[in-house]
């Protein structure tokens, strides 16, 4: 995903030819009618009553869904990361949109942002779009010359002209896609979309042909002749043509001369005869041809305006002072727009007019700086501009006031949150300008925008008070009242760059808890481009920075997750099989086969970073596709096939959903997934697991959103009918609503009320007691949901489960003792006789440790304690472990009876913790649902 969002980034590097795409638009004598920003009641997602069948808008929402976060309204396409095409109507009333590559212009109401209609369009970028001079058709020119019409109210196809050519040479050789033709065929409307210009190559030369686009469909084009100008196809090219009366007017630029120049061209439109050249005295890479082709501005060195008759200048612009200049005429050709960024404020960009006739700025909007692509539309009072990727907006030119309403975020949602109530949803933007924004989620109303939370690449965490958020972006981790939206403290990022040794870097945040105090915490992670620099952790309440570290360098890793009780960090490493040049282990390789290389999920120690388990993954991981579950007993990997490099795409195996026990190392259970698709894609968009562990949410590319129950690998839910990529995924706290967040600027809740998990049939409980012993992670599992489903599971489990009782004091003194023996056999009796008594020990040994110990014993002791690691092998203690998980599952009364007896053992023994952490995620459920 990095590569598209790479792309939009830089989106006002924008080719001259999609400038001109507006010259030649007639005059509108009143402006576009605006939609005003609709009030809705407030209203309690818990007191919503029937689902709302239509969004705040009055559009449709699709089915299943409770609310809409943002409208669907002046979102002008459904993806983002490409180069816009922005077309208006010379009636100013509708707008064409589309992403080049995508396949689907959208055609756009400009009174109220409504979308009339999709259009397919061919995946082949260049190829050009036009209303007609009335508006009343859309036009697109296709492969071989072909022109196609539109009804822009409907979307129906009204017709198609003939070809001009028999077959378009392509630009890629074929049979090597490669290679690239230094010739190949070329289909260009001109402005107002009268005529065709075809160069299409015959014997190593170009023949360049003129049609007009005919009123009657079943005519048969019938192409004049034109003559190339000097050089044509050896260095000079021509970009953009208009028609002026009797004359085909065409801009190039001739890289043979020195230095390279704008060329001028003229033919007669009835013959195809050239009548002259003119050469344009500057060097220029960037042009704009006026829609009468009387004009043509360059802007090297400054905004000049050059006569395309004599070739010399007309007027010198007054010069802006910011820079980065793109510019556009009016569709009257009277004036020209320059869309301008500033290069202090970056979160700016001005949109100037200019009068042509005096030379001097007229006009100057401040607009986001994610605005380009501007058209001054005809009624010459109002602004439009494109977003990048998701939105349209309009401005008033007089006074600089936005006309069109924000209707969500203008950028991909980078993450959603519910509230611990429910009743609120948070969503942030990966714009860094936009702030996080909540809703009501029973009615898709704005609430507030929360002051000082930054967007671009943020988390949203709960400080687990039920009022305060934490959200954190490159610059700042900032602490936010929920109910008023102040800021309420800010930790700046700059200290914790510094020590990672970067400058820029994002810093993404995960809720958990502190492990010796059970206090709430954040954890973060400071990353360049998705690497791991250096590991944080924040007490949740009061902001203070309880520690960091750097993470280790020289391996390819990416970050995967915290586990909820804040011991574990997962990170996924590469796991580069022998035969593909990969040395194994973190040695990982280099290259593209570094970048894909089968990669294994390593759990780190997350105070000191030592590694405590590998999980290597059968097949290919891809970011985003490790979660815990929220009892931190299991991680869930999300696995998929490599794809061939077959030509036609054909999608390869299968795509995998594995549960593996963290206790064990093994997984418990896994799931195929059918492939969906045409051709391979990346999975999963987007995953989640609710709060009960028990539901799986994951976005697919076919754009669904499939819930999976985590006992059986079954699809409970499947949620689908909206329009865009899905970028993260939130369960409401009780498991009934899903949130997604859209690449469109918006979020959906989804009702889930009606599912409900698998439970278990209770099983012979002295056959499961056996079970929990198993060395199959899957066979014990299922002995661990079975019991859980048994009503008296709590009493049947109190007499064979103790609290871990702490060794004997002047037993352990004894062993510590004998370790600094002068007799080796002694001393390896007292180590294997501690390594014994398991972690009934570790409280002893740990105070000994901050005591007055000899090398060799301080050696030892530290070797005892290493060697727990995180994979229980006793049967009995992994037993008794995987009893904690039974009794957290039933959560009975009687079940927290049991687990608060096993939380007073020893209090650094394994059970001890499991329990305590176990009452401490109950106690949180039952907050949330007494809320």
């Amino acid at each position: 995903m990095a590569l598209p969002i790479a792309l939009y980034r830089h989106a006002d590097v924008i080719n001259a030819g999609l400038f001109a795409l507006a010259g030649g638009l007639g005059m509108l004598a009143a402006g576009p009618r605006l939609l005003a920003q609709p009030q809705q009641p407030a209203q309690s997602a818990r007191t919503a009553g029937p689902r709302p069948a239509t969004d705040i808008f009055g559009d449709p929402l699709p089915r299943d869904a409770r609310a809409r976060m943002g409208s669907l309204r002046w979102r002008h396409h459904e993806e983002y990361g490409n180069q816009l095409l922005v077309v208006p109507s010379p009636t100013g009333r509708q707008v064409a949109t589309a992403a080049i590559g995508v396949g689907v212009i959208r055609i756009t109401d400009l009174a109220d942002g409504r979308r009339l209609c999709d259009i397919p369009w061919e995946k082949v970028a260049g190829y050009e779009v036009r209303f007609t001079h009335d508006g009343t058709r859309l036009i697109y020119l296709a492969e071989c010359g072909v022109v196609r019409f539109f009804d822009p109210a409907t979307g129906k196809l009204l017709g198609e002209t003939k070809p001009v050519v028999g077959q378009d040479v392509p630009r890629r050789v074929r049979g090597n896609p490669d290679v690239w033709n230094d010739q190949w065929t070329t289909h260009q409307l001109t402005t107002d979309g009268r005529c065709i210009v075809t160069a299409h190559p015959e014997g190593g030369r170009f023949t360049l042909l003129l049609n007009e686009v005919p009123a009657n469909l079943a005519a048969v084009p019938r192409p004049v002749k034109l003559d190339p100008p000097p050089g044509y196809g050896q260095g000079l090219a021509v970009y953009q043509y208009v028609t002026a009366g009797d004359t085909l007017i065409g801009a190039g630029r001739d890289m043979t001369a020195k230095p390279a120049a704008p060329v001028i061209s003229r033919w007669n439109l009835t013959t195809g005869r050239l009548a002259k050249t003119t050469r344009i005295d500057v060097q220029e890479n960037g042009f704009a041809l006026s829609p009468d082709g009387r004009r043509l501005i360059t802007w090297k060195g400054g905004l000049r305006v050059w006569d395309t008759e004599s070739g010399s200048e007309a007027a010198k612009l007054e010069q802006p002072a910011w820079a980065g200049i793109n510019t556009r005429f009016s569709p009257d050709g009277t004036r020209l727009l320059g869309s301008i960024s500033d290069p202090v404020d970056e979160t700016a960009r001005a949109v100037t007019v200019w009068d042509l006739g005096r030379g001097a700025v007229v006009a100057r909007v401040r607009v986001p700086s994610h605005y380009f692509n501007p058209f001054l539309l005809p009624d010459g009072r109002t602004l439009l501009a494109a977003g990048r990727g998701l939105m349209l907006s309009t401005w008033d030119l007089a006074t600089g006031r936005r006309l069109s309403p924000e209707t969500g975020h203008e950028d991909w949602i980078r993450d959603v949150a519910f509230s611990p109530d429910g009743d609120n949803l948070y969503t942030a933007s990966q714009d860094s300008h936009e702030r996080v924004a909540a809703w009501q989620t029973g009615t898709g109303v704005r609430v507030r925008e929360l002051a000082d939370a930054p967007g671009g690449y943020s988390r949203i965490v709960s400080a687990g008070d039920g009022r305060t958020l934490v959200t954190g972006a490159a610059k700042a981790v900032v602490w936010v009242d929920a109910a008023s939206g102040r800021a309420l403290r800010r930790f700046e990022t700059a200290p914790l760059a510094a020590a990672a040794g970067e400058r820029d870097v994002q810093v993404e945040l995960f809720a958990g808890r502190v492990p010796e105090t059970g206090r709430p915490a954040v954890f973060g992670y400071v990353s360049t481009a998705g690497f791991p620099k250096l590991l944080a952790r924040w007490d949740a309440q009061t902001g203070e920075l309880l520690f960091s570290r750097r993470f280790p360098g020289g391996t390819f890793d990416r970050f995967a997750a915290f586990s909820p009780d804040g011991r574990f960090v997962a990170r996924m490493m590469a796991d580069l099989p022998a035969e593909r040049g990969g040395a194994g282990g973190d040695q990982a390789g280099s290259g593209l086969d570094t970048l894909l290389g089968r990669q294994a999920v390593v759990l780190e120690d997350a105070l000191t970073g030592s590694s405590l388990l590998r999980l290597s993954q059968p097949d290919y991981l891809q970011n985003g596709s490790v979660a815990f579950t929220p009892d931190g007993q299991a991680l869930v990997t999300w696995t998929s096939t490599y794809p061939p490099r077959g030509p036609d795409g054909t999608p390869p195996g299968l795509t995998t959903v594995h549960l593996w026990e963290v206790r064990s190392g093994k997984e418990r259970l896994a799931f195929a997934l059918p492939v969906v698709g045409k051709r391979w894609e990346f999975e999963p968009r987007a995953i989640a697991v609710s709060a009960d562990g028990r539901l799986l949410a994951g976005a697919r590319p076919d754009k669904t959103i499939s819930v999976w129950d985590l006992s059986t690998g079954a699809e409970v839910a499947k949620r689908a009918g909206y329009a865009t990529v899905v970028g993260c995924l939130a369960f409401r706290s009780d498991g009934e609503a899903l949130a997604s967040a859209h690449a469109d600027g918006t979020a959906v809740v989804w009702d889930l009320s009606g599912v409900t998990p698998h439970r278990a049939a209770p099983a012979n409980r002295d056959a499961t007691w056996k079970d929990l012993t198993s060395d199959n992670a899957g066979t014990a599992y299922r002995a661990i949901l079975a019991l859980a489903a048994d009503p008296g599971c709590a009493a049947f489990l109190r007499n064979r489960i103790g609290a871990t009782v702490a060794a004997r004091a002047d037993q352990v003194r004894q062993l510590i003792a004998d370790l600094d023996s002068p007799v080796f056999a002694t001393r390896e009796r007292a180590t294997a006789g501690l390594a014994r008594l398991g972690d009934a020990a570790d409280d002893q040994l740990r105070a000994a440790l901050a005591g007055a110990l000899s090398a060799e014993q301080r050696r030892r002791v530290m070797d005892v304690l290493g060697s727990r690691g995180l994979i229980e092998s006793d049967p009995d203690r992994l037993r008794a472990l995987r009893c904690v998980e039974v009794l957290e599952r039933s959560g009975s009364a009687e079940a927290r009876m049991v687990l608060s007896g096993l939380s007073k053992g020893a209090p650094m023994a394994r059970l001890t913790r499991d329990a305590v952490h176990a009452l401490r995620r109950l106690s949180a459920a039952q907050s949330g649902r007494d809320q």
